[in-house]
């Protein structure tokens, strides 16, 4: 297989399926599927001493008993990092003239997976602030999926806990990638494909309506979304969004086989949580700003 052929095929695969995967479980959240991992040992100890010092004693009795397999985490502590703030109390906040003060929380959350499927967050960090003892780390009261969720209507430090949690998942999954590893990555992959592949070679047939209004979409964002909408929500100032020409622009002159070699990495691990940043990501080799827990 050519390193054009190579590249479509890797990144058609990584974003369709990014885009339509659909994580089966209610995990009450978020409204789209959340980027979890495997919780490193690290992660189990640091929610376990938050459980103990927070007076959440039968948590961290659960959490010492668990199989650690069991355990997953939304991690969004990086995205300080991820924008250029080496103080993990900076608080991330921007307005625009024309809208409302807006907030970027790093929000940690800790879910397990029960064997009947069932996705249940046991705990959020709202805004990890280098680690969860100098943060604020709220514990669900429901213990299992199983318990009944009449008391959350009142149960209002969860439920901002969850509003947060909710704010890092739409940054990082929507914007880093949704937005920027689906679609404006994806638009170099369609040029290339356009250029260099037959409109009757199988590959091209099969990704084509995948892909037949993707370029009027990304002309659309980049006209209207990023600079009207996008940067009116994020709570991130455009100076530290780092919004670069698009993405194509700056791909186009990578050898192709950089392009699948960091594509590939971009899909395997967490990315900068800002709309075009993943120009950084396609440029190094290391590009995307590691979480301090990074899993394997």
């Amino acid at each position: 297989m050519g390193p054009i052929l190579k590249a479509v095929v890797i990144l058609a695969c990584y974003t369709i399926g990014s885009a339509t995967a659909v994580l089966q479980t209610n995990n009450s959240l978020a409204p789209t599927r959340p980027p979890i991992t495997r919780a490193t040992p690290a992660w189990i100890t640091e929610f376990t001493a938050a459980a103990k010092a927070n007076n959440y004693g039968q948590w961290a009795t659960i959490l010492a008993k668990s199989d650690p397999k069991s355990l997953f985490v939304q991690d969004g502590s990086y995205f300080r990092k991820a924008v250029g703030v080496s103080d993990p109390t900076t608080v991330l906040h921007h307005k625009e003239p024309s809208s409302d003060e807006c907030w970027t929380v790093d929000a940690v959350s800790l879910f397990q997976l029960h064997e009947n499927g069932k996705l249940h967050p046991l705990a959020i960090c709202i805004d990890y602030r280098g680690s969860l003892e100098k943060s604020v780390t709220i514990f669900n009261k429901r213990m299992s999926p199983q318990d009944s969720t009449s008391g959350e209507k009142e149960d209002w430090p969860w439920r901002y806990a969850k509003t947060c949690a909710q704010a890092t998942d739409w940054m990082r999954h929507e914007l880093a990638v949704h937005l920027t590893l689906s679609h404006f990555v994806e638009e170099a992959i369609i040029v290339a494909a356009n250029r260099s592949l037959p409109m009757d070679h199988p590959v091209y047939r099969l990704l084509y309506p995948h892909w037949y209004k993707t370029l009027s979409l990304n002309a659309a964002a980049r006209s209207t979304l990023v600079p009207q909408i996008i940067v009116d929500i994020v709570g991130i100032s455009p100076d530290r969004m780092l919004i670069k020409p698009p993405v194509r622009r700056c791909v186009s002159n990578l050898p192709i086989d950089t392009i699948v070699q960091n594509a590939t990495a971009l899909s395997k691990t967490p990315t900068i949580p800002t709309t075009l940043l993943a120009v950084t990501c396609l440029t190094t080799s290391n590009g995307a700003a590691s979480p301090t827990h990074s899993s394997t």
